[in-house]
């Protein structure tokens, strides 16, 4: 019988097709990266998406800000646990949209910016005594 050399075959196919997939996932997230840079969205940009999406984009921030540890030192680290302790229970996503529409207002020159960036200093404003900025 030939067995052992059908069975290597139907490896080899799967491993095969397992690395055909895992090409085809890494191109795709290749190309979609490079459709669109966060630093092409603006405020005006904001302004004028939905309510749902804009609060959908800040609930992305703040499980970032909470969730993702991009290493260990522990400068990082406490600002981690700093975010986690600003955000988790205490900040809604409507509220933080709210926070940074009153950015805005009180820092008309970020306009300009990246969203992200309009984003990120929000949530740093917001969370300054939890992360032991003054």
């Amino acid at each position: 019988m030939n067995l052992i050399p059908r069975l290597e075959n139907e490896t080899m196919n799967i491993l095969t097709f397992r690395i055909a997939k895992l090409i085809v996932a890494a191109a795709i997230s290749v190309a979609s990266l490079c459709y669109a840079e966060p630093t092409d969205f603006t405020y005006s940009d904001w302004q004028q998406t939905s309510e749902q999406w804009k609060r959908g984009y800040v609930y992305a921030v703040m499980n970032f800000q909470t969730q993702i540890k991009q290493n260990t030192s522990k400068e990082h680290m406490r600002m981690l646990m700093g975010y986690r302790a600003c955000i988790n229970g205490k900040l809604t996503d409507a509220a933080f949209v709210t926070a940074m529409d009153n950015y805005i207002i009180r820092h008309p020159e970020a306009m300009t910016l990246p969203i992200i960036g309009v984003a990120l200093n929000t949530l740093l404003e917001i969370c300054s005594p939890y992360l032991g900025n003054k």
